[in-house]
């Protein structure tokens, strides 16, 4: 039988993850131990230059009996980085990577389109190495994830665009996380 009193609380950002199910006042001490863990990471990761400018939302449970509530609040107000985005997408290949870079770089860095140039540059910020990206390019390309930008630049390299295949592909990926 359910205590109606009983109050869930659950925080997970980037690899830390703390959960509690209680008494209002147990409940309550375990978030403030959370707010605690989280800001000393935070404070960690800025001194080791793996924060740039903003940090991932936090996924929180709000104090309600026995009903979760996802709640998207951001940290200092800062934006994410891409490691912490790359992080957040599960990416096994090459490729993964660089439909997450390109979802990054639209999304998030309001790019139109983007190049190889572009994704060299998002594996430099992530501290990776680089790959054989036209290669890849040309992989995605078939595959449908990504297509050529309608407005090509009149010289320079070429420019691409994610399909609604490779969002939709993302999209999942950062669902199936949030919810594992």
């Amino acid at each position: 039988m359910e205590n109606k009193n009983s109050f869930v609380f659950r925080v997970k950002v980037g690899e830390i993850e703390v959960e509690a199910e209680g008494s209002e006042e147990y409940v309550r001490e375990i978030k403030s131990y959370a707010d605690q863990l989280i800001s000393h990471s935070l404070s960690r990761l800025k001194t080791l230059g793996a924060i740039p400018q903003q940090m991932d939302s936090p996924q929180k449970v709000i104090d309600k009996p026995k009903q979760i509530v996802k709640t998207n609040t951001t940290l200092n107000d800062k934006e994410e980085s891409i490691a912490e985005f790359l992080e957040r997408v599960p990416n096994k290949t090459h490729q993964d990577k660089i439909v997450a870079f390109a979802y990054f770089l639209e999304k998030f860095r309001n790019m139109e389109s983007f190049g190889i140039k572009e994704i060299n540059d998002c594996y430099d910020e992530v501290k990776e190495v680089k790959t054989n990206t036209a290669v890849y390019i040309n992989l995605l390309l078939k595959s449908g994830l990504i297509m050529k930008a309608k407005n090509q630049p009149p010289s320079g390299a070429a420019q691409y665009v994610l399909t609604r295949k490779g969002e939709s592909l993302i999209k999942e990926k950062i669902d199936s996380e949030t919810l594992s």
